[in-house]
């Protein structure tokens, strides 16, 4: 059994040679054996070298002198090798903390401008709401506000900013409407950028946006602005434009900007103004009563020639011209309203006189109660002598 189990596992005809071993002795020889063949070949080389005989066909010597250039100098070469690697480092770093303090220097600066800038804005807006809240202080704040104005009359970004800060606190707040439409015409008296930078945005907002604040604000900038043809356009535009959303509120708005300037309108602009009103009357059916009835007042107001009797209104847009008589005395004027011409005076002076008025016992009111009957005797004496 032995025998036929040692048979089948073992075949010497299908047995193949064992690996080389690993051991430390075949690796020492293998290393041996690779020394010796790059000692051979180093042996060979040499031989191949002796046999060229470079060496003594060779001009180079060992204690030869040192050879320079025909145009060198010799004198960079001390200059190069006096300053050493450590020197050209100190001054690469003193370049580099100069300039460091220049870009210092000048952010410095920046920031100094931009902190007095916020300082500015910061008061500006406290003097608003100031004016927000007591309107009448506008006399008191005007000096301060138009003094924070002054050094950046020539800045575009500030007069940018500020510009829009007042419109949309307008927009927002609009109790300060009318407070700051003057502040407005007091600064652009001086500033070009500002009066450029109101007109601008105005313009933008009554592009993008139909809203009746808007279009008091635009209201009051034209009247207070001598009736300036811009805002004439930039005034009815939005007037269209609130009217056609049909909303309560816009609409009166529409009422109360027409009753402001309804005169001056039509007195240049009288198809644009025809339109409005048909727009107005056409939205009236959709409009609660008191809405209603508001429609009808500004109809009728237009109706009897917006109030005036005349055109007293100077619509040449000239502000520094101006017309007016000066008087030392009193102004009078007659029944229809107007200030009475020299003539009238001069009639008034010959024909009627303070004294022409006669005292009679039965206008016990004329008298001065401390009076006695002689006192009163002799003023009767008095007025009849003058007469």
């Amino acid at each position: 059994m032995d025998d036929e189990n040692t048979n089948s596992l073992w075949d010497e005809k299908s047995a193949q040679p064992l690996r080389r071993p690993t051991s430390t002795k075949f690796n020492t020889l293998v290393n041996n054996t690779n020394v010796q063949e790059t000692r051979n070949n180093s042996e060979d080389l040499s031989n191949s070298f002796s046999n060229l005989d470079i060496l003594s066909k060779s001009s180079l010597s060992a204690s030869a002198k040192e050879w320079y250039p025909p145009n060198y100098n010799r004198n960079n070469k001390q200059n190069r090798t006096s300053h050493s690697a450590q020197d050209r480092l100190k001054r690469i770093k003193q370049n580099f903390d100069t300039s460091n303090e220049n870009k210092i220097d000048q952010n410095a600066t920046q920031n100094d401008d931009n902190a007095d800038e916020c300082h500015a804005v910061q008061q500006l807006e406290e003097l608003m709401e100031n004016l927000i809240i007591n309107p009448a202080d506008f006399h008191l704040i005007l000096g301060t506000f138009t003094e924070l104005m002054t050094p950046y009359y020539d800045d575009f970004t500030f007069i940018d900013y500020v510009t829009e800060l007042i419109v949309e606190k307008v927009l927002s707040e609009p109790n300060f409407r009318y407070s700051a439409v003057r502040l407005c015409v007091v600064v652009q008296e001086d500033c070009g950028l500002f009066r450029s930078a109101l007109c601008l945005l105005c313009q933008k907002k009554t592009n993008i946006s139909n809203d009746f604040n808007l279009t008091m604000l635009l209201a009051e900038l034209y009247v207070q602005l001598n009736y300036d043809k811009i805002y004439a356009a930039l005034l009815i535009k939005s007037l269209v434009g609130i009217l056609a959303t049909g909303d309560g509120n816009s609409v009166k708005a529409a009422c109360q900007v027409l009753k402001l300037t309804g005169f001056a309108l039509e007195s240049t602009n009288k198809k644009d103004v025809n339109k409005i009103f048909k727009q107005l009357l056409t939205t009236q059916e959709n409009q609660l009563l008191p809405i209603k009835n508001l429609i009808d007042s500004v109809v009728l107001l237009r109706q009897e020639n917006w109030g005036r009797t005349t055109n007293n209104i100077n619509l040449t847009n000239h502000s520094n011209q101006s017309n007016e008589i000066v008087h030392d005395g009193p102004i009078f004027y007659g029944p229809d309203g107007q200030e009475l011409t020299e003539e009238e005076h001069q009639f008034l002076d010959d024909n009627c006189s303070s004294q022409s008025e006669t005292y009679t016992e039965d206008n016990e009111d004329c008298w001065d109660p401390e009076m006695t009957d002689e006192m009163r005797h002799a003023f009767e004496e008095f007025i009849r002598f003058e007469k």
